[in-house]
């Protein structure tokens, strides 16, 4: 995408009414023709006929010929500022970053299930994602809201990455990291995915274990190169599933939420509210 297509000179802008410019231009030559005929009958002692009301001077048709063609002018110049600034409007619209987090999960692939992150901008932002709570809470940790990681980032934490404009980039939420040894021994494993600094150095650390259960997780994007609104927050659903392993869905479980790892106090009483966030 070049600057000048979204924003045309004036110049284009004027030819681009060619039609109006010449039919302007037209009727103040012929103004102005007949301006000098009329000059030309004068001198010659030739008087046209006309009606007794109406008895133009030659200085009468220069004057309409020259306000014709000062107002076909500034008609134009006027319609090629506009669009100038129009398309200036135009292209900021296109360039201020706009995320957007799809609706639709991406197919599942190895043991990690992801959402993904869609760049509305035509230009390239860098951007993180945020888990901004989880109904129910977990017990053995607190730091929520925080980052999750990003797939292929380039962040020494994982917790911000590049999206091309139009773009799409992937963000892990959860994973399959093994089976439990107690006390539920042999059943699948899964972690949630928090950005962490020695991601690189240890891959289990910012793997924070869930305990098997019904959860709801508020994810949001985050504009942070250049920054820009984040993203309207996005609902999604940890299910357990027949077989012991966990799914991250879009839909709704019909079950009331709940965790093994929630004091009985928690997991009776209402789901925590999402934060503002």
């Amino acid at each position: 995408m070049s600057n000048d297509d979204e924003i045309p000179s004036f110049r284009k802008s004027i030819h681009s009414h060619t039609k109006v410019t010449w039919t302007g231009s037209s009727l103040a030559v012929l103004l102005a023709i007949l301006g000098l005929l009329l000059a030309m009958l004068n001198l010659i002692g030739v008087q046209p006929v006309l009606p007794p009301e109406f008895t133009p001077s030659p200085a009468t048709f220069a004057l309409a010929a020259a306000l014709v063609l000062a107002l076909t002018y500034l008609w134009a110049v006027y319609q090629a500022a506009r669009e100038h600034y129009r398309g200036r409007l135009r292209l900021a619209e296109k360039l201020t970053p706009c995320l957007e987090i799809c609706a639709d999960l991406p197919m599942s692939t190895g043991t990690h299930q992801r959402i993904e992150v869609h760049n509305k901008a035509e230009r390239t932002i860098r951007f993180s994602t945020k888990i901004l709570s989880i109904e129910p809470s977990l017990a053995r940790y607190d730091k929520i809201p925080n980052f999750l990681q990003i797939d292929d980032s380039d962040h020494p934490h994982h917790k911000e990455a590049n999206i091309q404009g139009g773009g799409d980039a992937l963000v892990n939420v959860i994973a399959w990291i093994g089976t439990e040894t107690f006390p539920n021994a042999g059943t699948p494993a899964y972690a949630l995915l928090i950005a962490s600094p020695l991601i690189m150095n240890n891959p289990s650390a910012g793997a924070i274990t869930l305990p098997t259960g019904h959860y709801k997780i508020l994810v949001q994007a985050f504009p942070v190169d250049p920054q820009g609104p984040a993203s309207e927050p996005r609902e999604f659903y940890i299910v357990p599933q027949s077989d012991g392993h966990m799914l991250l869905s879009t839909t709704k479980p019909p079950h009331t939420l709940h965790t093994t790892e929630q004091p009985e106090s928690q997991s009776q009483g209402q789901a925590k509210l999402c934060p503002s966030g």
